[in-house]
């Protein structure tokens, strides 16, 4: 049997490790980016090394949170599936 987290990546890779995004998401993003790119102008050298870091670093949060939310919503649904059974 799968594990919830093999359900989760194989989800993820089912749409080639891009969730779809909403419009506030996407406008996160974009917001996060210019503030990166005012703080570290510099695109090649230390910025730039900086600016990978930190988006690597963000990149890794959302993706942990996102899968930390999906075993969690999925555990709920199994619940409420079990209870209705009953």
């Amino acid at each position: 049997m799968e594990t919830i987290e093999t359900i989760f990546e194989n989800y993820k890779a089912a749409y080639g490790e891009e969730t779809p995004r909403a419009e506030e998401q996407e406008a996160t993003f974009s917001a996060f980016n210019s503030v990166l790119e005012e703080a570290l102008p510099d695109e090649s050298g230390e910025d730039y090394r900086r600016q990978r870091e930190l988006f690597d670093s963000v990149v890794s949060y959302a993706r942990a949170s996102e899968k930390a939310g999906f075993v969690t919503g999925f555990r709920m649904a199994v619940k409420l599936m079990r209870e209705c059974a009953l």
